[in-house]
């Protein structure tokens, strides 16, 4: 890929933005950040580093700016926990065609698959040059003391990474911005940012995502 294609993208302000505000924040026992941190019992060594090399080929790998964000809700223990790609498992990172980017594994057990990351890109495979992913908690809500759960973030870590979240919309300045679930539609709205709402493919939402996916696209 030129520089060219790396600037118009906005690779270089994604990344120091990325580098500045989220690779820094320290883990708690209901939170874990995967670009910072890394957990023995489930990763494997330099997983940490590994994420973010990950996410930096998945940042670089547009020919041209994606028109259209994905905002969910939060990083799920079988996805971007152990990717470091928004929305995107392991199992899809390492053998989708979709992402030939060079990702690499960084669990012990895995590859990991997330049936969220499968629907949403069967769903979505044709349109994936277009479409930038990300979440509106961009760390990995976990239940206390249990670290490969999920548990829905809460309104207080939605608004802490409200301001991430809406430099990211400056700096890719998407035609068309849709909120995957509820949580995320509140972080743009907080923000001021118009969206499209679309029903989360999770817990036996998959028929009406793709209803409202087939009327955005």
């Amino acid at each position: 890929m030129s520089e060219e294609a790396v600037d118009w993208v906005g690779f270089t302000h994604l990344w120091d933005l990325l580098a500045a505000q989220l690779f820094i924040v320290p883990s708690t026992d209901r939170l874990f950040n995967p670009y910072r941190d890394a957990d023995p019992a489930y990763d494997l060594p330099h997983a940490a580093a590994t994420r973010r090399a990950n996410l930096r080929a998945y940042l670089r790998s547009w020919a041209r700016r994606p028109d259209l964000l994905m905002v969910g809700e939060a990083i799920g223990y079988r996805g971007g926990r152990f990717s470091g790609v928004p929305l995107v498992s392991e199992q899809l990172l390492l053998t989708s065609p979709l992402f030939t980017f060079g990702g690499r594994q960084t669990s012990h057990h895995g590859p990991y698959s997330e049936q969220t990351a499968t629907l949403f890109w069967g769903a979505l495979a044709l349109h994936r040059p277009r479409i930038f992913t990300w979440n509106a908690v961009p760390l990995h809500t976990h239940k206390p003391g249990e670290p490969m759960s999920n548990r829905t973030p809460t309104a207080a870590e939605v608004r802490a990474f409200g301001p991430l979240l809406g430099e990211i919309v400056n700096i890719i300045k998407p035609n068309t911005t849709v909120a995957l679930g509820k949580k995320a539609e509140a972080a743009l709205a907080a923000l001021g940012l118009p969206c499209r709402y679309v029903r989360h493919p999770a817990n036996g939402g998959a028929t009406r995502f793709r209803q409202g996916i087939g009327l955005v696209l």
